[in-house]
């Protein structure tokens, strides 16, 4: 009888100090305040959590290839796979690598690239709409190697096929993509990061806006690169802004999203690709996480 005594005086005394640190719990939040919480993201990329390439779509390196058949990736004829960052600084990262056999069927010819990519979705690239993107990218010293000029892109937003029924009725010229980051590698001058911005009506498929940064380009180095848009084609509008590694390198108005003769509207993807006039030599660019959001805050990415 006086086990089962002291057992009971033992339940009711754990159950009342379980009560106490509970109010004091309750106490300490309320001194401190709201507890902040993040913003919520549209889409989020990181092969630390996934350790595949998973949320992604698709591949496109020779073929499309979707993911949830490939979550590992392909090493043929491109190589778009999770790999270990060479500098040891991402964990997990993937590795996109170009080859002179990486070329698509019915692609721009002369050209080879590997991608990973989600199609055009609900939370990005619509007429009004807003996205930040925040993501990083790196470019090993000794395995990349661009092309001479400006086609040595690795991040589009890249417009749909519905342009063509127009340019099949030679109403329009073809579409290109309205945001485009790449490695600019003009003879003579040394490779930089520059970015070209289209939109307005597709009917005038003018000259793109270009933004040059004028700085070399750093390899073996992890760029942090934040991107804010507002897609329309009404060039009062639209918005594009721009960050390299926390600096503000770009921001203005202008028309980034087409608009076809019957009045609709591109609506573009999201298109992370090492894509390249066509060369006799391997290339490859790494990538980090990949945060999509409505906010600025919604695509603050991890600090590593």
């Amino acid at each position: 009888m006086r086990r089962r005594r002291s057992r009971g005086v033992l339940v009711v005394a754990a159950v009342l100090l379980l009560g106490a640190l509970a109010v004091a719990a309750q106490a300490l939040d309320q001194t401190r305040g709201p507890q902040r919480r993040r913003a919520p993201y549209f889409f989020k990329a990181d092969p630390n959590a996934s350790g595949s390439l998973r949320p992604w779509d698709a591949i496109e390196t020779g073929a499309e290839l979707p993911v949830f058949r490939y979550p590992l990736g392909v090493r043929s004829p491109g190589v778009i796979v999770p790999a270990t960052d060479p500098l040891r600084q991402q964990g997990k990262v993937i590795q996109d690598t170009v080859t002179p056999l990486s070329n698509f069927v019915g692609g721009v010819p002369g050209s080879d690239w590997a991608a990973v990519f989600n199609p055009p979705t609900r939370y990005y690239g619509q007429s009004g709409q807003e996205d930040w993107v925040h993501f990083r990218v790196m470019f090993p010293r000794r395995a990349y190697r661009p092309t001479s000029g400006e086609w040595n892109w690795f991040f589009e937003s890249h417009d749909d096929s519905g342009w063509t029924r127009w340019y099949a009725a030679g109403q329009i010229q073809p579409e290109v993509p309205e945001l485009a980051i790449g490695v600019d590698n003009d003879p003579g001058t040394r490779p930089q990061l520059f970015m070209h911005v289209r939109g307005g009506q597709d009917t005038d498929m003018h000259a793109p806006t270009a933004i040059f940064t004028d700085r070399p380009l750093r390899r073996n180095h992890w760029y942090g690169l934040m991107l804010h848009v507002i897609w329309s084609a009404d060039p009062q509008r639209g918005l594009v802004q721009w960050w390299i590694d926390g600096k503000r390198v770009y921001s203005h108005h202008l028309a980034d999203l087409w608009q076809r003769p019957d009045g609709s509207y591109d609506h573009v993807n999201v298109d992370f690709n090492n894509y390249r006039q066509h060369a006799s030599w391997n290339s490859t660019v790494y990538y980090g996480v990949v945060e999509i959001g409505p906010t600025q805050a919604s695509v603050v990415l991890p600090r590593r």
